[in-house]
């Protein structure tokens, strides 16, 4: 779902060199500004998709609720991950402030119009003043540093945390946004490493965009690996108590409630806040809530946040999933009061990042200021 660039590696290679050096004369310098310029992510979901009516061809292969330190993706022995007590679920957005990149891409180019194009730039602002969750992955060499430094810039605005993992196995299939942790035990240190640079202070976690809805093209034995995975990272991160988990349930065009249920139960829920739907799609914010609500009662009582950061016009005719033209920004990420289970809005995939060489765009996960432009222009606000 991201692709990664050659001259993007080529770069954060050197800058992250540059930051050693600075950081032996005693200068911290945020990793954002210097190095990381995140590997933006790419929906690619042609090819998996199944309408909400079809259900999935592919079982279930693992069994629900085992404890995580006996099950596929766990190296052996006690750790943060055997941590199978149940979590009682609440809302963390309430009352909480989100988190602004004050260096994001349309900033810079609501800056550079500023004068040539003053109405273009007041229509990007739309989206630079807007918080996006911050994605974490394997673009990042040390990123029990870069989860501390974005740390540092939330907390300078007195916002929440709000980060997507990205890193599983076997990432996307092996697709547009190809990588991944080169192991289990590989992913379960990063998790760790993320647990320890966080612990102790608020954050909620979305976990693995597409790992669940779309494990497919995973063999039984993978799919069963997967499901620890899962399973494990949500118990290692929730072994703080104020640290909360959604687990990516895909969107409602894709499986039926109750197959994802069946996924999730066989993940296991205890450790799990809720889930995330519709990251990087276009269906609207009702059709997911109401999906959503289904996947709640099926699962005893898991809560929803819903992606709306391109939705504000609904899916594209046959639900077209790639640059499709007409979109428009959805509404602004808030916290959602007085639902028993949506509990956030949030912009999730960045907007004008380009889906893919398809309608005009650049490579994905590309920033494609002219598709940016227009999602503003057909805001929902």
């Amino acid at each position: 779902m991201r692709q990664r660039k050659h001259w993007q590696f080529m770069v954060g290679a050197w800058l992250v060199a540059i930051v050693y050096i600075v950081g032996a004369l005693g200068s911290p310098l945020s990793l954002d500004l210097l190095a990381a310029k995140r590997w933006r992510h790419n929906d690619k979901r042609h090819e998996q998709q199944k309408q909400a009516t079809q259900p999935s061809s592919t079982p279930v292969v693992v069994s629900p609720m085992v404890s995580a330190s006996t099950q596929p993706g766990s190296t052996g022995g006690p750790s943060a991950g055997s941590n199978t007590a149940t979590i009682t679920r609440i809302n963390p957005f309430a009352g909480a402030k989100f988190f602004v990149d004050p260096n994001n891409e349309p900033v810079t180019t609501a800056a550079a119009w500023r004068t040539s194009r003053p109405a273009d730039a007041a229509m990007m602002d739309k989206i630079a003043q807007q918080p996006v969750t911050i994605w974490l992955g394997d673009w990042y060499g040390n990123i029990g540093t870069a989860t501390k430094d974005w740390l540092g810039q939330m907390k300078s605005q007195g916002a929440l945390p709000v980060f997507t993992l990205y890193n599983i196995p076997i990432r996307d299939c092996g697709s547009y946004s190809a990588g991944g942790a080169s192991s289990a035990a590989a992913y379960k240190s990063w998790v760790q490493q993320i647990q320890t640079a966080s612990a102790g202070t608020k954050a909620v976690f979305l976990l693995e965009p597409d790992a669940l809805a779309g494990w497919e093209c995973l063999s039984s034995a993978q799919q069963t690996e997967r499901a620890g995975l899962l399973r494990d990272a949500a118990a290692i991160l929730t072994a703080s108590s104020n640290h909360y988990v959604y687990l990516d349930a895909g969107n409602a065009n894709w499986h039926t409630p109750q197959d994802i249920a069946n996924r999730l139960k066989a993940v296991g829920t205890s450790r799990i806040n809720g889930v995330s739907l519709n990251i990087s799609n276009f269906l609207t914010t009702a059709n997911s809530k109401a999906y959503g609500d289904k996947i709640s009662q099926l699962t005893g009582g898991l809560h929803v946040v819903v992606d709306s950061s391109r939705n504000g016009q609904g899916p594209a005719a046959n639900d077209q999933w790639c640059n499709p033209a007409g979109r428009g920004l959805g509404e602004k990420p808030r916290p959602v009061v007085g639902d028993a289970t949506l509990d956030a809005i949030l912009w999730v995939k960045d907007p004008g990042e380009s889906d893919g060489t398809c309608n005009g765009g650049p490579k994905a996960g590309e920033w494609w200021p002219e598709y940016a432009l227009g999602l503003a222009q057909r805001a929902a606000f």
